[in-house]
């Protein structure tokens, strides 16, 4: 199957030592029921059939898909299994009976894929299990709470899972009643990707003791799949579940040496820091609907002699702070007004023929029927525009750009946009302190890494981003003018050189760190980034 069909329906096939492993561990006993929900090319049938044939027995393995060449080739292939051509969603528990074990790998449906009937059914079905799944919720978080549905007290569910189980909201309450069902909750991860070839991070999750429930959930790190043997072995890290819930507990913190581990969690609570969303109010920059009418480049607006009222400078994407300081001013915006598509079309009020003649010629090509155009009257006004104080890049392959707004520009929604500071924040200092490898170590631990090695933030986590500065009065709350000048010029010509002076100034002497922590902070930084960089692949 194409990679592009692989990602519109969510068929990510697993590597069969995967799902032999998963079988190994889920299966105990010959004659168990097996129940695999999504089986696709068929792996963990034929895994659920080698584990039963090494523990002596047949057992009795059930199978059910969507797709109608899946059922069909997997019939020819497992004449002996009761393979149900069905959406899983329309399956009642209790409907195929109960299982011992269910193992397999969800479909990764993304939410804007995941429409109408399908969704509402499967949310609906997660609510009445007591789950509360937003509807932007990807299929699998709905998907693996149906699953257990079908378990027998004392079962267990063996489950590939996307690497946002481990971040994104609304996959905390699908953890949450995980915890609530089994005695036994653990979660593997992978340095190298599961999927290489779909660029799609991955989890392990194993479930045991249904019935029962625990209050932690326990972390293995892996290298590789190639290394998962027979046996799990200690646990390298724990989180219990109100931390998880809370976001105060991440997956990527098990990848680091306790001793820096330990101390990162002492500076979350030094007097000192403060998280990004104490300091400010943080959301996404503006939603156009269509990017291509409503950002234009200096010519188009020439050519379309659109008047200067009508029109404001805007920051595009994370890039566009790759050469500016702690600030973004005069000489960067005169930059960004010279390159490609800055300017944003935003009439209001009375229009101008120009203007006028703008939107026809947009209504002539059908950009008013996007969807986000069309729910909006008129189409052509972008709502939620603002000037932040503070901006903040969304994606990264280094670390994220955090830069005062002294130009005044606005800001679409591939940036994340600050507001409202704080009482005393300083916002050249918040800035300067963005810099550090304190910094720099938040970022990895709380922004999570895209299948490419790129960095990404969402809102929720940008808040939690732990930063060397709280407000106040004194050298670090208020560096002197002298050193925010020094640190913006560095930031501009000498990142490295601009990064070391900021540890000085907000890690040596605000902190009082002692060198040995310095180099312990930004050993972490780089122990995270190369575990992030390391799943870049080749896209297939």
């Amino acid at each position: 199957m194409a990679v592009s069909i692989r990602k519109a329906t969510g068929s990510y096939y697993t590597n069969p030592a995967v799902a032999r492993f998963l079988a190994r561990w889920a299966i105990n006993r010959p004659g168990e029921r097996v129940l695999e929900p999504s089986f696709g090319e068929g792996v963990f049938l034929s895994a659920a059939r080698e584990r039963l044939a090494d523990l002596g027995g047949v057992g009795q393995v059930v199978g059910v898909d969507i797709d109608q060449t899946a059922w069909t080739n997997a019939n020819g292939a497992f004449p002996h299994f009761e393979l149900i051509l069905d959406d899983f969603f329309k399956i009642s528990p209790g409907a195929l009976g109960l299982f011992d074990a269910v193992i397999g790998n969800p479909p990764f449906i993304r939410y804007h894929c995941f429409t109408g009937e399908a969704r509402a059914r499967a949310l609906a079905l997660a609510a009445a299990k007591g789950v509360d799944i937003p509807a932007l919720a990807s299929a699998w978080a709905p998907f693996l709470v149906h699953s257990v549905s079908h378990l027998v007290p004392g079962g267990r569910l063996g489950m590939v899972a996307p690497y946002e189980v481990t971040y994104a909201n609304y996959a905390r309450p699908v953890v949450a009643y995980l915890a609530k069902s089994f005695g036994d909750v653990r979660c593997l991860t992978f340095d190298t990707p599961l999927f290489p070839a779909l660029n799609e991070k991955t989890v392990l999750l194993l479930c045991s003791g249904f019935g029962q429930s625990t209050r932690q959930v326990a972390f293995h790190r892996y290298e590789s799949s190639s290394v998962l043997g027979n046996s799990l072995g200690e646990s390298d890290y724990t989180v219990s579940v109100e931390d998880w819930g809370g976001g105060s507990a991440k997956a990527g913190l098990l990848t680091l040496p306790a001793e820096i581990r330990q101390l990162y969690l002492n500076l979350t609570t030094h007097a000192g820091a403060s998280r990004l969303g104490q300091l400010m109010d943080l959301t996404i920059g503006y939603v156009t609907g269509a990017n291509d009418f409503f950002h234009l480049n200096r010519t188009e607006v020439e050519r379309n002699g659109l008047a200067s009222n009508y029109l404001r400078l805007a920051v595009r994407r994370s890039s566009d702070f790759g050469s500016v300081g702690l600030a973004i001013r005069g000489q960067d915006a005169e930059a960004l007004a010279d390159s490609d598509s800055h300017w944003l079309f935003l009439p209001a009020g009375r229009l101008d023929p120009s203007a006028q003649r703008y939107i026809e010629a947009g209504e002539k090509t059908g950009v008013h029927t996007n969807y986000k155009c069309r729910t909006r009257k008129p189409w052509y006004v972008v709502p939620g525009i603002r000037v932040p104080e503070m901006m903040m890049s969304v994606f990264s392959t280094s670390t994220p750009r955090l830069v005062a707004n002294e130009a005044g520009l606005v800001a679409s929604n591939s940036v994340l946009v600050l507001t409202k500071s704080r009482p005393g924040v300083n916002r050249l200092a918040v800035a300067a302190s963005a810099l550090t490898n304190l910094a720099q170590l938040s970022a990895e631990i709380e922004g999570h890494a895209l299948g490419g090695g790129a960095l990404k933030f969402e809102p929720a986590e940008a808040r939690n981003w732990l930063l060397p500065y709280r407000p106040g009065s004194g050298p670090l709350a208020q560096p002197s003018p002298q050193v925010l000048d020094r640190l913006d010029q560095l930031c501009r010509t000498q990142p490295k050189s601009a990064q070391i002076m900021a540890d000085e100034v907000f890690l040596r002497d605000g902190l009082e760190l002692k060198p040995a922590d310095i180099d312990a902070l930004r050993d972490g930084t780089a122990i995270l980034r190369a575990w992030r960089q390391h799943r870049r692949v080749e896209e297939a």
